[in-house]
């Protein structure tokens, strides 16, 4: 799906020029054509699904004048022909056999290379396995990184016989997954539910690695003391297995499309995943597609209420962030969520929350850039909540002393809350022996001394 405002903030921080969040996009592509129309460019249009019109985004088109390029990847030659690029197709072949396998040698240990070079049996093994990728570049990374350190035959045999043996009898994308998933078998327990989880978050997003480690801690995935393991150890060990890319700023990672498609793919097969994040729909599933699933992902939607009462007592993670025009859940909305551990209400219009007695087992609380306006009286009762953000929550005036009630806090963020900034008589921080981060905005010196 075309995500107008994400190309149009590429552009304009590529232009080096303001972001203005409050912009519609039309006046926005307004802006970009007349900035680009002063420039001589080249612009990459990776991915494209169907056919858009440049100027919607703020694009000019290119012509011999002004010297500009458009180079543009899809995969399906009718979409190429529609954008009018007929007359300057470049079909992408498959990579031949010697260059399958230079690409699959190229990312073996020297170990691996010298068991390769010194056993006629071992480089058939290796050929074999090459030879299965089909020439496609992205599984031929990602099954020679699985099997960069092989040395014996009877390793180079195993890696075979897995791929083999999993090999279903159907066509395309999904048994090149089959191949794929060599790789995803080799990373431990921790390290698979944290990939799969990346596969919550919206097709091309990319994703804070903080977010992502906050998560994986209060699922439970990584020890609340060893932070460092889900930026250090899990991230990279992502990476190194081509199943994570890091963005240029490096604070970021991010999902490949095909990817992403491939843990889905394995979510189906063992978890179970309920995931429409970024397909801009306005309302949610049917009530009984909510018994089943253990993770939820409804976030960067178009939703504007949430009227239903489920029955999803499996459900662990619920991410309904960035929905802006979400306004109310029902009141008994949470009412059979007795194991959710993640709730994310980030960037939405929720004013109150409804009865939260439930939620005994929630984790992790996020209610950032909402107007809330007043925490529930019983929210005391969250007794095992460990992260809670209230940041730029303008509208929040009353907290009923809940905070410092929660005694289990690790996070408490209430930078720029409305709540807190001229006075906090009621925020007995003295209480909370576990709190290792604060957010705060401080205008007084009373603020300061308390």
């Amino acid at each position: 799906m075309l995500d107008v405002r994400a190309m149009q903030r590429t552009i304009t921080e590529r232009l080096g020029l303001p972001w203005v969040d409050t912009e519609t996009e039309d006046t926005r592509a307004k802006l970009l054509m007349k900035a680009l129309a002063r420039k001589r460019f080249v612009i990459l249009l990776d991915d494209v699904r169907k056919e858009f019109h440049l100027e919607d985004i703020g694009i000019p088109l290119p012509d011999t004048v002004n010297g500009s390029k458009i180079i543009m990847a899809s995969r399906e030659q009718d979409v190429c022909i529609e954008m009018g690029a007929q007359q300057s197709l470049i079909k992408m072949q498959l990579l031949g056999a010697q260059a399958s396998w230079n690409l699959f040698f190229s990312n073996l240990s020297t170990d691996a290379r010298r068991s390769i070079e010194s056993s006629y049996s071992i480089k058939r093994q290796a050929e074999a396995i090459t030879k299965s990728c089909q020439g496609l570049p992205l599984a031929l990374n990602v099954t020679s990184r699985a099997m960069a350190g092989l040395k014996s035959l009877n390793d180079w045999r195993d890696a075979m016989s897995a791929i083999s043996t999993d090999l279903i009898e159907i066509g395309g994308v999904e048994e090149i997954f089959q191949r794929m998933k060599y790789s995803y078998d080799k990373l431990d327990s921790t390290t698979k539910k944290c990939f799969l989880y990346c596969t919550l978050f919206p097709e091309y997003s990319s994703i804070r690695k903080e977010q992502l480690v906050d998560y994986w801690i209060a699922e439970g995935f990584i020890p609340q003391n060893q932070r460092w393991k889900g930026n250090v150890m899990i991230i990279n060990k992502l990476k190194s297995a081509c199943l994570l890319q890091e963005t240029n700023s490096g604070q970021k990672v991010r999902l490949h499309n095909i990817i992403r498609h491939f843990g889905q793919w394995l979510a189906n097969q063992e978890s179970n995943f309920l995931v429409q994040s970024g397909q801009k729909v306005e309302s949610v599933p049917e009530i009984e597609q909510w018994n089943g699933p253990q993770r939820i992902s409804l976030m960067s939607n178009d939703i504007k209420n949430i009227s239903l009462s489920p029955n999803c007592t499996n459900l662990e993670t619920l991410l309904l962030q960035n929905n802006p025009n979400l306004k109310s859940l029902g009141p008994k909305f949470f009412k059979s969520m007795i194991n959710l551990r993640v709730l994310d209400l980030s960037n939405t219009g929720i004013k109150e929350l409804p009865e939260c007695d439930a939620l005994c087992q929630l984790h992790y609380l996020n209610l950032s850039q909402t107007p809330i306006i007043k925490l529930p009286k019983k929210f005391w009762v969250l007794k095992e909540l460990r992260y809670l953000d209230l940041s730029l929550t303008d509208s929040l005036e009353e907290t009923y002393d809940n905070c410092s009630k929660l005694l289990k806090l690790r996070i408490l963020n209430l930078f720029r809350s409305h709540y807190g900034i001229r006075e906090i008589s009621n925020l007995n921080l003295d209480t909370l022996k576990e709190l290792n981060f604060l957010g705060i905005t401080i205008c007084t010196e009373d603020v300061l001394k308390k």
